[in-house]
């Protein structure tokens, strides 16, 4: 008699089904099998395999319900239900490929079945970068950026996407130091570059210091930031004799 592992009979469908095909994150792969008798007889000595999920971090293949009159064998009215699981790992998310799940039937005098599902990988790689101005040394106690004020800029590279991000770099060229790489930055990490600049008499005159952040990587575009911090011109104070203080 013939043996197929789909649900429900008749007519024959896909027996290997899972909870969800389009992965973005590691998570757990949740499959069942269904096995249904489509011959005439009772079918003995039923095998099912499900060679991807025999390995580690997987839940192997059980049979959780169908033998309702528990006597072993596959008869005409039933449908042996099977679970398993498998883990999707960030390595597989970074690596990108399919993932196929085929699981097998046989029984004695039966022909063996197979069925697969598959897992697609969609790989999302992106980054943001943001530039504060984090402390002012005001070296003149006037409370604003002025003349000669040492600035320290922070420069924070954040992995948005859902794959590792390989050769990191940040750079700005106002501050020193002026760049920073991360040979690798995981998903929802940082990279972070902190470099000082002192005002100059041209911001001053300018009124205005321009600057812009760059952040790359091996999987994305750049991603700029601007960042635009006002500059104050303090006026010396003149002195009762008139000269000035």
């Amino acid at each position: 008699p013939p043996l197929t592992n789909n649900t429900p009979p008749p007519p024959p469908q896909n027996p290997n089904t899972l909870d969800d095909a389009l992965q973005i994150s590691p998570t757990t792969l949740n499959y069942t099998m269904n096995v249904t008798n489509t011959g005439n007889t009772s079918l003995t000595n039923v095998v099912v395999t499900d060679p991807l999920t025999e390995g580690d971090n997987t839940t192997a293949l059980t049979l959780v319900s169908g033998d309702t009159d528990n006597d072993g064998e596959l008869d005409l009215t039933e449908t042996w239900v099977y679970n398993s699981s498998y883990t999707v790992t960030q390595a597989m998310i970074d690596a990108g490929t399919q993932i196929e799940n085929i699981a097998y039937a046989n029984a004695d005098d039966a022909t063996e079945q197979n069925d697969n599902a598959i897992t697609t990988i969609s790989q999302t790689p992106s980054l943001s970068i943001t530039k504060i101005l984090t402390s002012n040394d005001d070296a003149d106690g006037s409370g604003s950026v002025t003349l000669g004020d040492e600035l320290t800029y922070t420069i924070t590279l954040t992995n948005t996407g859902n794959t590792t991000l390989n050769n990191v770099t940040i750079s700005d060229t106002k501050i020193n130091p002026d760049n920073t790489s991360c040979a690798m930055v995981l998903k929802g990490e940082t990279c972070t570059l902190v470099g000082t600049y002192i005002v100059t008499s041209e911001d001053v005159l300018a009124g205005v210091i321009i600057n812009t952040a760059t952040g790359d990587s091996d999987e994305t575009g750049p991603e700029d930031d601007k960042l635009e911090t006002p500059v104050e011109c303090i006026e010396p104070n003149a002195g009762t004799n008139g000269f000035l203080e």
